[in-house]
């Protein structure tokens, strides 16, 4: 083995060099000071995209929303002037077991405050008594 020592090792262990712990420590401070730009940064540009994406969202939904009821209404409309008894019955029982479905699923979500007795009042879809 070499028993000769190592200068460069021996300089920065034994603290000889107090330029390189000085080196360090700016180094230290200047990848902080980059992280935290960067995170403010990122926080910024976050809060400013946030109501941007929360706009398309909502875009997406009701253009989803136009669309599934635009399908819904055309074939039932095509459905109650074109079909049977039988399929109008159908459709009737079906239309009124989605809405109880929506209903419930609603009521469990969004459970009625005291006073109401559901998400859209007594009995949505029903005559009123």
């Amino acid at each position: 083995m070499n028993d000769e020592p190592n200068p460069n090792y021996d300089r920065h262990t034994s603290g000889g060099d107090e330029g390189y712990g000085k080196a360090v420590e700016k180094l230290r401070e200047a990848i902080h000071e980059t992280w935290q730009r960067g995170a403010e940064e990122a926080r910024s540009a976050a809060q400013q995209a946030a109501p941007r994406a929360r706009e398309v969202f909502e875009e997406i939904i009701k253009d989803l929303s136009y669309s599934l009821s635009f399908s819904a209404a055309f074939a039932s409309a095509l459905a109650k002037d074109l079909a049977s008894d039988d399929v109008r019955e159908s459709r009737a029982r079906g239309t009124e077991a989605g809405a109880k479905a929506a209903r419930d699923l609603l009521s469990k979500v969004h459970p009625p405050r005291p006073g109401e007795s559901g998400p859209a009042g007594p009995n949505p879809g029903q005559g009123s008594v």
